[in-house]
C-alpha cells in the first residue's frame, strides 16, 4: 500500500507542497524566473538558526518584512485523520498547544545572509481566532537593515482579479502529477497563475483572499474556478511557500499583491489528480495597506 502524507497546518489548514509545476514544462524555467533580480527581496524564514526554513517571506522596506502568520505561530503537530483512499493510506496532521512565537525566536535570509527579528506584529483578526486562519499576515521588524537589495513596492488598488500573478517562495517541489516524488528541496521557485476569485473573510466590505486552481494543460473538466487554460509556468503553492509573496507586473513595476497563506487539499482530487485542480490562496495586501503602513509608523516611533 502506498502511502502519501498531507499535513494540515492548524490554522489555515495548509498543506505542505510548494513549487508544484506543470508535467509538461521543464521545471528550469520554474527556477529561471525566480533568480530575476527583482525576486531578490523574496527571503527565507528559520526558526532559530537551525534546520530547514518554515516559510518564506518578503522584504517591503529596508527593515521591515511580510510573511504569513500562521508561520509564527508554534505548537505540536499530531495525527488528525487516518484513511484509505483507492488504496493509498492518508495522514492529515493538526497542531495543538497553539501560541504565537517571538521575534527574536526566528531570523530570515536574503542573498544568503541571515538577519535577526526584533518586532513582529500579527494581525489582531488573525489572533483573534487562529483555526479560522482569517487574515494570515504579519509584520516583522528586523534589528539590522537589508542593504542590497530593492524591498518590494505594495499595491493598494482593488483591481486584481483575472490578472496574471507570479508567485515566488522556497518549499518542496515536484510534478503537479506525482505526488509521491515531490520532496523537500528547499528551492527557489518561481510560478504564474490568475487569479480566478476574490473571497474569504471580509474587511470593510473587501474580501480578502486571492484564489486560483492549478489548470490541467489538457482536462480542462477539472477546472474549478475561473479560465480552465493553464498559463506556460501554472504552479500551486503552500508550506515552504507559505509566507511568500505573490506578484502582478505593471508598465512601471512588479507590485506585491498577495502573502501565500496556503490552500485547502480535496484529498479525493488528490489522489486522482495529484495537484492538478487544487486551489491556492494569498492573503491579499490591498486590503491590508493601512495596517502595514500604520504598524511600521508605530515601530518606528518604539
Amino acid at each position: 500500500m502506498k502511502r502519501l502524507f498531507v499535513f494540515f497546518m492548524a490554522l489555515a489548514s495548509s498543506p505542505v507542497y510548494s513549487g508544484i509545476y506543470r508535467h509538461d514544462t521543464d521545471p528550469e524555467k520554474y527556477k529561471k524566473m525566480a533568480q530575476q533580480q527583482e525576486f531578490a527581496c523574496v527571503g527565507e524564514v528559520f526558526e532559530d538558526y537551525s534546520g530547514a526554513p518554515i516559510g518564506s517571506c518578503v522584504l517591503i522596506g529596508n527593515r521591515y518584512v511580510l510573511s504569513a502568520a500562521h508561520c509564527f505561530i508554534k505548537g505540536d503537530n499530531v495525527i488528525d485523520t487516518q484513511y484509505v483512499v483507492n488504496g493509498q493510506k492518508i495522514t492529515t496532521y493538526k497542531q495543538i498547544n497553539i501560541a504565537p512565537g517571538e521575534a527574536s525566536d526566528y531570523t530570515f535570509r536574503f542573498n544568503h545572509k541571515r538577519y535577526a527579528g526584533n518586532r513582529l506584529v500579527i494581525h489582531p483578526e488573525y489572533l483573534a481566532n487562529t483555526r479560522e486562519g482569517r487574515c494570515d499576515i504579519v509584520l516583522i521588524e528586523l534589528k539590522d537593515t537589508v542593504d542590497g537589495i530593492h524591498p518590494a513596492a505594495i499595491n493598494s488598488v482593488f483591481d486584481e482579479l483575472n490578472v496574471l500573478a507570479t508567485g515566488v517562495g522556497y518549499g518542496v517541489s515536484g510534478r503537479a502529477d506525482k505526488p509521491e516524488e515531490v520532496d523537500i528541496y528547499m528551492e527557489k521557485i518561481a510560478g504564474q497563475n490568475r487569479i480566478d476569485s476574490i473571497g474569504g473573510h471580509v474587511i470593510s466590505n473587501r474580501p480578502t483572499v486571492l484564489m486560483a486552481d492549478f489548470d490541467h494543460p489538457e482536462i480542462k473538466e477539472w477546472n474549478k474556478m475561473g479560465s480552465p487554460e493553464p498559463v506556460e509556468l501554472e504552479y500551486a503553492v503552500g508550506g515552504g511557500d507559505s509566507g511568500g509573496p505573490l506578484f502582478r507586473q505593471t508598465n512601471q513595476r512588479w507590485e506585491l499583491i498577495g502573502i501565500c497563506s496556503g490552500g485547502g487539499v480535496a484529498v479525493a482530487d488528490f489522489i486522482t489528480k495529484g495537484y492538478y485542480s487544487q486551489v491556492s490562496q494569498w492573503t491579499r495586501v490591498s486590503v491590508f495597506y493601512d495596517w502595514i503602513e500604520n504598524t511600521i509608523r508605530d515601530m518606528q516611533k518604539m
